[in-house]
């Protein structure tokens, strides 16, 4: 044989990439006129609804109970409550609420992402050292930043966080855990996938305050995996108005099949043959939508914020297109995989000018 082959590392990964490069992405956007790319849109997002397996899982009528109501802080109420988002599906969530607050007060859905200790980190809630430092480390309270400027915010535990971690992931001392593997491998079996059942849920918030009508526009933020599940729940629901994406937003083949060790919830089946994340992304146009980068975050790729550039100016084109420039902002931030704080509100400002 070949002397190549005794030198040769017989992994998968060179198959896998031949096989991303020239069987991927078959539905990419259509950017050749504005007529073309809405219709490309429509087709999309039905496809995209699919992939989820969206239309699969169960809706149930919101009928949201109350378990407790506290003033944290001065001018901040605090409410827990739980609400059955599938058959036998219950999620805990809070919602803050700020003194101010009327029906014209934007509310926005936070969603966490891993490693910080799901709603609680959100909100504020330091009683656990463990997610007193993710708090502190990657500036996960942004629920209650968000509530001390005067909107009201709602921080809920997906499926697999915080009150929701399955069996041997319980316990404060696990509090960091998620049970996505767990669930992924248990979804996927059943024609389900992880990312579908987190759309499902904060449609299923969306679905609830849309019956209470006490609030004026919804918005959605997330960081890390929060960031994910912002972008693909205003990739399908086109109530959310604003969408602020932080610390997910790069390439698939760099961030996710090369590193492809990432948490289970970044793998929808088949997702690879139809689309990239600029092709999600461009679902959400031409609703505002901003996207926070940190210069240095690890999770980018090996080509770093070029993984991330390069998909922002496919993106950057869409709004254009639609003459909605504007509503489309990208901030880069100094340092690591993080949520930045400093400076949001002014972008907030500036994209939901029409």
């Amino acid at each position: 044989p070949p002397a190549i082959l005794y030198s040769m590392k017989y992994n998968t990964f060179p198959f896998m990439s031949n096989f991303f490069l020239e069987k991927g992405r078959t539905m990419k956007m259509d950017t050749s006129s504005k007529d073309a790319f809405l219709s490309w849109q429509s087709g999309a997002r039905k496809k995209l609804r699919e992939l989820l397996a969206l239309d699969s899982i169960p809706s149930v009528t919101p009928n949201p109970i109350l378990i407790e109501s506290i003033e944290i802080e001065v001018g901040i109420i605090r409410e827990k409550w739980v609400l059955e988002t599938a058959p036998s599906l219950f999620m805990p969530f809070y919602v803050l609420i700020p003194s101010t607050e009327n029906e014209n007060t934007p509310v926005y859905i936070t969603a966490p992402g891993h490693l910080g200790g799901g709603k609680d980190a959100l909100v504020g809630i330091k009683d656990n050292p463990l997610v007193k430092e993710k708090i502190d480390f990657y500036g996960y309270d942004y629920a209650l930043y968000l509530a001390h400027e005067g909107f009201v915010s709602i921080a809920f535990d997906p499926v697999g966080f915080g009150e929701r971690r399955e069996k041997g992931k319980e316990g404060e001392e696990n509090i960091l855990l998620s049970s996505c593997y767990e669930i992924s491998h248990m979804a996927e079996s059943l024609g389900l996938t992880l990312c579908g059942l987190l759309v499902h849920e904060i449609v299923a918030l969306i679905d609830m305050l849309s019956c209470w009508k006490r609030w004026g526009e919804i918005r959605c933020l997330g960081f890390s995996g929060g960031g994910l599940q912002t972008l693909y729940a205003a990739a399908i629901d086109e109530r959310i108005n604003l969408s602020f994406i932080s610390g997910y937003y790069y390439g698939f083949y760099d961030s996710l099949l090369k590193l492809n060790s990432n948490c289970s919830c970044n793998y929808i089946p088949s997702l690879y043959l139809y689309f990239d994340i600029a092709d999600i992304a461009a679902l959400i146009a031409p609703r505002a939508l901003i996207i926070q980068s940190g210069k240095d975050d690890h999770l980018a790729g090996e080509r770093g914020i070029v993984n991330v550039l390069e998909p922002m100016k496919e993106l950057k084109s869409v709004y254009s297109l639609l003459g909605k420039e504007n509503r489309l902002y990208h901030q880069i931030v100094p340092g690591p995989h993080h949520f930045e704080k400093e400076g949001i509100f002014e972008i907030m400002e500036k994209v939901c000018i029409d």
